[in-house]
């Protein structure tokens, strides 16, 4: 599960995919916590964060900054999560 919340409009979304294109900065909510990251990439404006598991979730656009406002990445299960800007 993928929770996109706009950082201008405050729209949430949430998403049950594995790709997701982010128009704008967002706060990004994923369902897995730091201990299950295998690998996180980036390449040009995508996020790439593999799991242990070796499953993919792809955030297109994670990177795109608007007027110095950058996109959060925020993991964690059941209420205990972890942010983080994700800068590379």
């Amino acid at each position: 599960m993928i929770v996109i919340v706009d950082k201008q409009t405050q729209k949430e979304s949430t998403l049950f995919c594995a790709t997701v294109t982010v128009e704008s900065p967002s706060i990004i909510k994923v369902d897995i916590t730091l201990a299950q990251i295998r690998l996180l990439r980036r390449d040009d404006n995508t996020l790439f964060i593999e799991s242990d598991g070796r499953s993919v979730m792809t955030i297109h656009g994670f990177f795109t900054e608007v007027d110095g406002i950058k996109s959060e990445l925020v993991l964690g299960r059941g209420g205990d999560e972890a942010r983080g800007a994700a800068e590379y």
